[in-house]
């Protein structure tokens, strides 16, 4: 028993270099800004081998004067191995006094969150 303990401290090291999973997507917010509008478009670039089949959730909230708004959209697609995607697209007005928030996440079939992007602006 005390053998085996110790051949499996041995093995530890070697453990923590290979991460347990890779995902099997990435997303990334891009903006743009166009005077007063701020562009933000969301992608997911597959990891996969085979295509696959996810929901994506794009979040805005604004802060500023007055009171928190909040925008939010969602939908499903099906994502090429290999590929990426654009996901969803969102307009915000911007002005001197506004800040988002903006966070995306992609799910997979049971609802568990796979990625995520955020930024603020």
């Amino acid at each position: 028993m005390k053998y085996r303990f110790l051949a499996a401290l041995g093995l530890l090291p070697l453990l923590a270099l290979h991460p347990a999973g890779t995902p099997p997507c990435r997303v990334q917010l891009l903006l743009s800004q166009q005077g007063q509008l701020l562009r933000v478009t969301g992608t997911c670039r597959s990891q996969l081998d085979q295509a696959a089949h996810y929901r994506y959730e794009l979040r805005a909230l604004r802060q500023g004067p007055g009171r928190p708004a909040h925008t939010s959209q969602r939908g499903s697609f099906e994502l090429p191995a290999q590929q990426q995607v654009a996901l969803a697209q969102l307009g915000l007005h911007i002005g001197t006094l506004r800040h988002y928030r903006l966070r995306l996440l992609v799910f997979d079939a049971t609802g568990r969150a796979i990625a995520q992007d955020s930024a603020t602006h």
